[in-house]
């Protein structure tokens, strides 16, 4: 019996974009990590071509965390550029010029794709607060009653 296979379940545990930290294959139960900010903007646009999120894979900026400061898209497009700044205490905050970190959430695989992507061009710029502003409107239709999700100042 043959058949043809596709989508995320099926996915290798490295491409040109992204390699599993667990080394497995697949997408479900599965995190990636982007190979680098150039190709994590990439990565972004291929799953997002034209901006929008949904409630099956949105993503969550300026996460910090291991990879990255919790800096804005606003204040790292605004950063370009300039110096390095420095934290209250005088250590030297590390900076990645025109980065910024993201979490792609898929949660009906349980799958997660995290890195830092490079804001080259105002066309980046403008792509990853369209997909922010999508990916909040998505995370607020999960678990919402239809209501809810119409009118978010009522509550069923």
């Amino acid at each position: 019996m043959g058949g043809v296979f596709s989508g995320p379940m099926f996915e290798p545990s490295e491409d040109e974009f992204r390699k599993s930290s667990t080394g497995k294959t697949g997408g479900h139960y599965n995190i990636f990590g982007t190979k680098g900010p150039d190709e994590a903007m990439d990565f972004l646009r291929l799953y997002f071509p034209d901006g929008e999120a949904n409630e099956l894979n949105f993503v969550l900026f300026s996460t910090s965390g291991v990879h990255g400061l919790y800096t804005t898209l606003e204040e790292e497009w605004a950063s370009i550029g300039k110096p390095y700044e420095f934290q209250e205490d005088g250590d030297p905050e590390i900076k990645r010029e025109g980065e910024v970190t993201f979490l792609l959430v898929q949660p009906r695989i349980v799958g997660m794709t995290y890195g830092n992507a490079r804001l080259s061009t105002s066309e980046d710029f403008e792509f990853l607060k369209k997909l922010r502003a999508s990916s909040w409107a998505a995370v607020h239709k999960i678990g919402a009653s239809p209501i809810a999700a119409d009118n978010p100042t009522r509550t069923p």
